[in-house]
């Protein structure tokens, strides 16, 4: 995938608007503020029953900003307040280049059926093309496209390392936008 067609994503993940905006009803708000680039994020929940049943935004910030936003907005719904934290912090690591394939697994663990998600990087590291493909078909059917064209590249028939690299040059393309 080029970096246009990532770019492309981006600005489709920014612009879908997912928990845009402030809430009313808000049990729970918090700013952050980014004091290199000026970046300013308040995130709004409304939480029932230990669980984050609305989110809200309003992003002052570049593009990338904007898109993790609306993708924390989307991950979080139906979610306790640790699976959230965890899942914010997951991206940050991943943003920041901290990435371990079990990393990216825990996080789709948090969206998809966990014991599908397990099956799947049991597959990946059993390693045999067999067991690969299995765990690329699970993607292919379950992941959204923009999803699925980010990670599965980086399990299919690559080495660990190959991997990382192309997972790095994909955040730094994202970067550079």
């Amino acid at each position: 995938m080029t970096a246009e067609l990532y770019h492309e994503a981006l600005v489709a993940k920014a612009r879908s608007g997912s928990g845009k905006g402030r809430l009313e009803d808000a049990t729970v708000s918090a700013r952050l503020d980014n004091p290199l680039c000026g970046d300013r994020v308040t995130l709004d929940l409304r939480l029932e029953d230990g669980r984050i049943m609305a989110v809200g935004h309003e992003v002052r910030g570049c593009l990338l900003c904007e898109a993790a936003a609306a993708t924390i907005a989307e991950l979080a719904l139906g979610k306790t307040a640790a699976e959230a934290r965890a899942l914010a912090q997951d991206m940050t690591a991943m943003m920041l280049g901290q990435f371990h394939l079990a990393d990216i697994f825990k996080l789709l663990g948090l969206h998809y059926p966990h014991k599908d998600v397990r099956t799947a990087y049991q597959n990946i590291k059993a390693g045999s093309r067999h067991s690969v493909a299995h765990a690329v078909e699970w993607l292919d059917n379950a992941l959204s496209r923009d999803l699925h064209d980010v990670l599965v590249p980086l399990v299919d028939d690559l080495t660990l390392e190959e991997k990382k690299a192309r997972f790095r040059k994909i955040l730094e393309d994202l970067g550079d936008l």
